[in-house]
C-alpha cells in the first residue's frame, strides 16, 4: 500500500516539475523572441531618427549655400572711373557711345545697385576703372539728318519719328546762288544717315 502512495506521490512531482519546466521554457522564448522585435523596433526607430537627422541637414546646408549664393559681391571702382553709356538702334544698326564720370556714391557699391541707378540699362563689363552699360532702343538714333532748305538757306534738321523735325543748324549760305538742281534737292530735303555723311555733303555744298 505504501508503495502504491510512493508511486503516485512520485507521479504527481514528476508532472509538476514537468509542467514547471515546460512553462518556464515557454516562458523563456516568449521573453527572448519580445526582446528580439524590441531590439529591431529601436534600430529601426534609431535609422529613422539618423536618416531624419541627416535630411535635416542636408536642408540647412542647401538653404545656407542658397543664401551664401544671394548675397552680392560688392564692386569697388577707383577714384575717377568712367561710366560708358551704349546705345544700339537696330533699325539702323548704329551704336552711339558717352562716356560719363562715374559718380561717387557708385564707388562702392553691387550689381542691383547700379542697375537700379540706371534703370533699364544692362551690364557689358566692369572692371576697377569703368562700368560699361548698354542699352536697345528701338528707332533710328539721333544721328540722322536732313539737310533742307530753310528761309533761303541750308538748314539741318534731325530725323526723329518720334518729336517730328527739330533745326539743328543753319548754314548761312543763300542758296539762290546754287544750281537748279541743288536747289530741288535742298527743297525736296536731303536725308543723311551719320555725321560724316552730313559733313561731306556740307562741305560740298560751300566749296
Amino acid at each position: 500500500m505504501k508503495r502504491i502512495i510512493f508511486v503516485i506521490l512520485g507521479c504527481i512531482i514528476f508532472l509538476t516539475l514537468g509542467f514547471s519546466i515546460g512553462y518556464y521554457i515557454d516562458a523563456l522564448e516568449k521573453y527572448e523572441k519580445d526582446v528580439k522585435e524590441s531590439n529591431v523596433t529601436k534600430i529601426c526607430d534609431f535609422e529613422e531618427d539618423v536618416l531624419s537627422l541627416n535630411t535635416d541637414n542636408n536642408n540647412v546646408h542647401e538653404e545656407y549655400s542658397m543664401n551664401i549664393g544671394k548675397r552680392e559681391k560688392e564692386i569697388v571702382f577707383l577714384e575717377g572711373a568712367i561710366v560708358v553709356f551704349k546705345k544700339y538702334y537696330p533699325d539702323c544698326d548704329h551704336e552711339n557711345i558717352e562716356e560719363a564720370t562715374l559718380p561717387e556714391e557708385l564707388y562702392i557699391t553691387t550689381e542691383n545697385k547700379i542697375l537700379e541707378k540706371y534703370d533699364g540699362w544692362k551690364i557689358e563689363e566692369i572692371s576697377d576703372e569703368r562700368l560699361v552699360l548698354y542699352i536697345v532702343i528701338n528707332g533710328e538714333c539721333e544721328k540722322h539728318y536732313i539737310i533742307k532748305e530753310h528761309e533761303g538757306k541750308i538748314g539741318i534738321f534731325y530725323k526723329n519719328p518720334g518729336i517730328g523735325k527739330q533745326l539743328k543748324q543753319i548754314i548761312d549760305i543763300n542758296i539762290s546762288y546754287f544750281r537748279e538742281e541743288d536747289r530741288a534737292k535742298l527743297k525736296d530735303g536731303i536725308e543723311v544717315a551719320s555725321e560724316e555723311e552730313l559733313a561731306r555733303i556740307i562741305e560740298d555744298f560751300t566749296s
